[in-house]
């Protein structure tokens, strides 16, 4: 899996980040449409239902907080939007596993020979990385609402965020490069 090409489908995500609560119904404008277009651009270059996954969750979540931005820009849910749009993206994760289709498998098989799909440590590895995620996903959500809860601020809640992030980066840098070196060593 080409860390660029996962790295891209949080795309829509990232953009919303420069947005205050109070102008979040135009950030998550801004987010579905690029979740919209990426959308539109994998389809087009044959993607997969599975390696539409986050695409498509990341779209509904955007657009309904976008509507709930412009309709109730003060409102809880977009003053949390941090802690749901966390929460959100651990319930991709952790429900593209209940139903067997891992998100990063989808990913990855657009970039892997067909004859790997298959292999019970290319599954299993998908499982491990979008587990990894999920927790991780899961974890943010639940430190950011102790951080807002506790009124600790930008100063905590940005390390908290990067710690977040770039944990579970790394674990999937590693094992995407342990799979290659598996493959090459039995092919």
């Amino acid at each position: 899996m080409k860390i660029h090409s996962f790295v891209l489908g949080f795309l829509p995500w990232i953009v919303i980040i420069p947005f205050p609560s109070d102008r979040m119904g135009w950030g998550a404008l801004l987010g579905f449409l690029v979740a919209v277009i990426q959308l539109g651009l994998n389809r087009r270059g044959g993607a997969a239902a599975d390696a539409l996954i986050l695409d498509l969750g990341s779209a509904a979540f955007l657009l309904a907080l976008s509507v709930l931005g412009f309709l109730a820009p003060h409102s809880g849910p977009i003053e949390a939007n941090d802690v749901l749009s966390f929460a959100w993206l651990a319930l991709i994760a952790f429900g593209s596993m209940a139903v067997g289709r891992p998100f990063t498998m989808g990913i990855a098989r657009r970039q892997v020979p067909r004859n790997l799909w298959d292999r019970a440590d290319f599954r299993r590895t998908h499982g491990l990385i979008t587990g990894i995620w999920g927790l991780a996903f899961a974890g943010l959500a639940v430190a950011l609402t102790i951080v807002r809860v506790a009124d600790l601020g930008v100063a905590v809640g940005l390390p908290v965020r990067l710690v977040g992030l770039v944990i579970p980066f790394l674990l999937t840098v590693r094992e995407v490069k342990a799979i290659r070196a598996r493959t090459a060593a039995t092919a």
